[in-house]
């Protein structure tokens, strides 16, 4: 970590390093060695104006209205490049969009977008690997799911694997919201207010994902290392409340299971005739 006492460095300084540094390592490509860290502590003021000075021009204004319009720093990017008559390319290109990613993190910290769930995301697994308290970790995962329903309403999905084609993020949501889901489970073990926050998380999982069972999540592990599914148990807290599903789409529309005779169970061989489990055919719908 930089001695925050100490004074930040400049975009110019910064890139002199790197350009020395790729000298002596016979490297081409001085951005090869940058990355998003370099910035942290380079002042915000410097920022905007390296994109005008990379071939972007973009006022404060006109920056806030592309973050309105778009749900992550590449939309952007590319929105700027469209629209510049001399846009940057190669290496330069390289630092114009690290400094538009650190300045929509600066200015917008709030922002619906991939890259707010994906820093959210990446703080809480830096908390878990550190030893943090569960509800530490908790906490910040739980910012980081706030995020995702209004991101799937807006990218129009219903399933996880559609969200993570548009998320890219460094983990996908459908690892992640299982490790958040065994996060709370630890985490209602000291503190019973997570209780209640994991039943809400279940909940607005299944809303937002209504083309997903949360049969992958909903675990905790046993004293012997184990892990045991809680769906049935967590199911029977809110059976009845039904599913709200906000929109309908065309390409993501749920598609409506098989109305068994006799109620199926979610072990039992699938009654199409698949011969998979129910849970696992047409009970995922």
């Amino acid at each position: 970590m930089p001695d925050p006492q100490s004074p930040s460095p400049t975009l110019d300084a910064i890139v002199e390093k790197k350009a020395r540094m790729a000298l002596e390592r016979g490297f081409r490509n001085p951005m090869g060695l940058m990355d998003l860290e370099d910035l942290e502590r380079v002042p915000t003021s410097e920022l905007l104006p390296a994109l005008n000075a990379e071939g972007l021009p973009c006022t404060e204004q006109e920056l806030d209205e592309l973050v309105e319009a778009c749900t992550s720093s590449d939309e952007v990017f590319d929105r700027l490049v469209e629209r510049s008559p001399s846009p940057a390319y190669g290496a330069d290109s390289d630092l114009a969009f690290m400094c538009l990613m650190e300045l929509c993190c600066r200015r917008y910290p709030d922002w619906v977008s991939s890259d707010t769930l994906n820093r959210h995301i990446l703080d809480g697994y830096s908390l878990l690997e550190s030893g943090a308290d569960p509800r530490t970790v908790a906490d910040v995962w739980q910012r980081a799911w706030k995020v995702v329903p209004p991101l799937a309403r807006t990218w129009r999905v219903l399933s996880v694997t559609a969200f993570d084609k548009r998320f890219r993020g460094v983990h996908e949501i459908s690892t992640w919201a299982n490790d958040y889901d065994l996060c709370l489970s630890d985490a209602a073990r000291i503190d019973d207010a997570y209780v209640h926050v994991r039943q809400t998380f279940a909940k607005e999982f299944d809303r937002t994902f209504p083309r997903d069972l949360y049969d992958v999540l909903r675990m905790r592990i046993e004293p012997d290392g184990t892990l045991f599914s809680e769906y049935d148990e967590m199911r029977r807290l809110y059976e009845g409340e039904g599913h709200v599903v906000p929109f309908v789409n065309a390409r993501e529309t749920p598609a409506a299971a098989p109305t068994p005779a006799t109620k199926v169970g979610r072990n039992d061989p699938c009654p199409c005739g698949s011969g998979k489990k129910y849970k696992r055919c047409c009970g995922r719908r």
